[in-house]
Parts: structure tokens; C-alpha cells; sequence
């Protein structure tokens, strides 16, 4: 289930997870089984928020990796929650940009940091 995979990251400021900032929701998940594409729509904690790409990094690369081989994977900012909505949604549908971006050390840290605890993972050396 796409939402039980996604809910229990934690966010990359706060110390909770993205279900308790209602970050992401069971609403804003859309799965198009006929063209295997999941949707995932999230609500950063404000609309200035400035880890708001690392969220929906994260959220890509989780669902990335549980789903590439069956599933498309499109994250986007819910509308009219962010101030730089449509930067950070042409910044995550730029695959080039979100795999270099997945390349960074750091970047890499913080979001398999936030995954760690996520849930049960098949292959742990997918983290850190």
C-alpha cells in the first residue's frame, strides 16, 4: 500500500512523521493501475517551507524503490500550498535533476535518514 510505504518518513526539520504534519494523506495518493502510475500529491507544514523539495525527494526515492519495477512515480505539491509550488513540481519531474540531486552525499543522508524508520526494508544496504 503506497500510503502505509510513505507515512511513517520523517520529516527532514521536524522530529514527526509526514502522516502527523499531515504532510501526506490517504486523499492525495492517486493510482492509476491501467497506466501504472502512482500520484502523490503532499502539503508541506507551510507554505515558505524550505525542506519541501527534500519531502518530495524523499518521497520519490522510497516509492522509487519499492515500485520502479511496476509503477511510474509522480510527486507533486499539493496545489496552492507552497509559495514556489511550480518550481519545486518542474524540479521533481525532471528526473535528470532529481537523480543528480539523489547523488549529492548529503542530500542522500538527510533523506535516507528520514526512511530509516519508515518501515521494514528488503535490502538495508539501500540506506546509508
Amino acid at each position: 500500500d503506497v500510503y502505509e510505504c510513505i507515512k511513517d518518513i520523517i520529516d527532514p526539520e521536524y522530529p514527526l512523521t509526514l502522516e502527523q504534519l499531515n504532510v501526506v494523506s490517504l486523499e492525495n495518493i492517486i493510482i492509476n493501475h491501467e497506466e501504472q502510475i502512482i500520484f502523490v500529491f503532499f502539503k508541506p507544514t507551510v507554505t515558505s517551507c524550505s525542506q519541501a523539495s527534500l519531502i518530495g525527494l524523499s518521497l520519490y526515492y522510497k516509492l522509487h524503490t519499492v515500485f520502479n519495477k511496476n509503477f511510474k512515480i509522480i510527486i507533486k505539491v499539493v496545489k496552492g500550498t507552497h509559495d514556489l509550488e511550480d518550481s519545486i513540481n518542474k524540479q521533481l519531474k525532471d528526473k535528470e535533476r532529481v537523480h543528480a540531486a539523489l547523488e549529492n552525499p548529503q542530500i542522500y543522508k538527510t533523506i535516507t535518514k528520514g526512511l530509516a524508520n519508515s518501515d521494514v526494508w528488503e535490502d538495508q544496504s539501500l540506506l546509508y
